[in-house]
């Protein structure tokens, strides 16, 4: 399920490379703002970024010059073996590090996190309407609220109510995580793009360290990210793939997207990228009398996502029915429900985040009207005003939230951890608050390769959802509410494209070697298969027969036929209907004689 790229997929990949390069930008003097010497910090990243490329581009060229075709490899079920011995090891140590924080860096719930442990906590037991009045009046203005809380309760119920619990919860479904990354980015870059890009996740210290909140991110993020591979899947699913299977896949993903928009509401952004990139789409297939009806509907596009959206929105009605129904409240319209967020992100003076004015506006307004709907309204409303009183200073904000957004990786859990009462852990936190956003640096600019890849591939598929998702995100909170941890569901598509940037490097350099080896320039088409490692190509190269022994076999076979017709002629085969075979061309020709 691959589409050819059209106008609107330029468009896209200019606005990826544009805003890629400006996060980079901005990273890249965020490193340096609060050091004694900045410009050693911006010159060293840009020392890091040009040594990466050397490096990158020089292992290249010297591994291409080198054939695989002579190497034996071992048995398939051996290689199989290894890549999940690998990818068991990258999982593992990161449940190691992740422990490791929770053990030695444990943080009290506050804010956002302890409303999530509290209404888990009263789901669990029964008792929200009853003991939890504020938290319904507050679930009502925001539904999605009561996603990862609802999640969360059902783990209480087998294993108890405790932070803990929570911690363990997030930590599994962090590697799990990990897991969807490894497969998606396999599909997209072989096997090797699958290794790298689960190390880059598991490893990626932001990652880790925020293991420690009672956060809904890791639970949104293994979601999307089931989705993202599922999407993968269903574009990579071979012609002869049972479409019973194919129609499955696309009424789950439509499930999964609308619980992950009970979780966290920007999963939108997610369905409108697939959807996008499903409309174009349309299946070769054999005769429609023998393709069957599945088969024909699921071969087009824009069938597919009808599946989707009906799987999506039955989902999503039954979720508000629900949520309305646990708190005994009316939920906003989906056309208001977007006040509140539009009003705090057209604040000026709090740069487009929470702030205290704008959540008394909200309380004042909510205990006004006792209407979630009419509350966001009126937030609304207050926004616009903000948009018609200072059009020029929203232009401003829209631009400075996108590098608030981006610029770096640890405002959202850098504060809570600077309360620890220990200056060595302290200490610790400033140092890997440096590394963390080099490391995010890195994989920004890798990311941004990927994306300048992307112009020279014919056809789009995963990558270009990702690609729309990453674009959406960034839009939309250029407009809404933002914060710098509202990131942190994108980092995983990062290492996504990162892995496929640096396989893309070593797959250039050995289209370039077999070029120059065959003396002409190779198509797309022959080039390294997408799905293939260059060892995998190696392997099924050195099956293939030469042209030259191909003519043999064609010229033996020919000469082998045995021709019965000239047999019987020839009196070498006597038969009981051998006249009537003999004459069967004279027969057919008497009619045509008559005339």
């Amino acid at each position: 399920m691959e589409t050819r790229k059209n106008w609107f997929t330029y468009i896209c990949l200019t606005i990826f490379v544009i805003c890629l390069s400006y996060s980079l930008f901005s990273a890249t003097l965020n490193i340096g703002v609060n050091a004694k010497y900045p410009f050693i910090w911006y010159g060293g990243m840009l020392a890091v970024m040009g040594g990466l490329w050397l490096v990158l581009n020089t292992s290249a060229a010297i591994t291409s010059r080198f054939s695989l075709s002579g190497i034996k490899p071992g048995s398939r079920k051996a290689a199989v073996y290894l890549e999940v011995f690998v990818l068991i090891s990258i999982i593992a140590a990161a449940a190691l590090l992740r422990l490791w924080v929770i053990f030695n860096l444990p943080v009290q719930p506050e804010s956002d996190y302890l409303t999530y442990y509290k209404v888990a906590e009263l789901l669990a037991q029964g008792k929200l309407v009853s003991e939890g009045a504020g938290y319904c009046d507050y679930i009502s203005q925001f539904p999605h609220v009561i996603g990862f809380p609802y999640i969360l309760s059902l783990v209480f119920r087998v294993f108890g109510a405790s932070v803990s619990t929570g911690l363990y919860f997030n930590l599994l479904v962090s590697l799990i995580s990990i897991f969807f990354v490894n497969r998606t980015a396999r599909l997209l870059a072989g096997k090797a793009g699958g290794i790298l890009a689960a190390a880059i996740a598991a490893f990626w210290p932001s990652q880790i360290l925020y293991i420690n909140q009672i956060a809904s991110e890791p639970v949104f993020m293994c979601l999307s990210l089931g989705c993202i591979w599922i999407t993968a899947v269903l574009f990579k699913a071979p012609a002869a793939e049972k479409s019973w299977k194919i129609l499955v896949f696309n009424i789950a993903l439509g499930i999964l997207l609308a619980i992950a928009g009970g979780v966290r509401p920007v999963s939108i952004i997610l369905l409108i990228a697939i959807i996008i990139c499903s409309f174009t789409y349309k299946a070769p297939i054999t005769a429609k009398a023998e393709a069957g009806l599945i088969k024909s509907c699921m071969s087009r596009g824009w069938i597919r996502l009808l599946v989707i959206l009906a799987g999506y929105m039955a989902c999503s009605v039954l979720i508000s029915t629900a949520t309305a129904k646990a708190i005994d409240r009316e939920l906003p319209g989906t056309t208001a429900s977007f006040g509140y967020n539009l009003m705090v992100g057209l604040n000026i003076d709090a740069k487009g985040s929470w702030n205290e004015k704008d959540a008394g506006f909200l309380i004042d307004k909510f205990a006004e009207t006792g209407s979630a709907e009419e509350t966001h309204v009126a937030c609304r409303t207050e926004a616009l005003k903000r948009l018609e009183q200072n059009p020029a200073g929203i232009a401003n904000l829209i631009f400075q939230k996108y590098a608030l957004l981006w610029e770096d990786d640890d405002y959202y859990w850098n504060p809570t951890f600077f309360q620890q009462d220990d200056p060595a852990k302290n200490e610790f936190i400033n140092n890997v608050t440096v590394w963390n956003n080099i490391y995010y640096t890195v994989f920004v600019y890798l990311s941004l390769l990927a994306g300048i890849f992307l112009w020279f591939k014919k056809k789009v598929g995963t990558e270009h959802v990702l690609v729309l998702y990453f674009i959406g995100v960034a839009i939309l909170h250029m407009i809404l509410e933002s914060q710098s941890r509202y990131h942190y569901n994108i980092l995983p598509v990062f290492a996504i494209l990162a892995s496929a940037g640096v396989v893309g490097i070593f797959r250039h350099h050995a289209d370039v070697r077999r070029a120059a080896a065959t003396g002409r320039s190779l198509p797309a088409d022959e080039a390294l298969s997408e799905e293939q490692s260059l060892g995998e190509a190696a392997a099924v190269a050195e099956q293939k027969p030469s042209e030259a022994e191909l003519a043999e076999k064609e010229e033996t076979e020919v000469d082998n036929k045995f021709d019965l017709l000239d047999a019987i002629k020839q009196g070498h085969v006597t038969v009981t209907v051998t006249e009537a075979y003999l004459n069967r061309d004279e027969k057919k020709q008497e009619p045509e004689e008559k005339e």
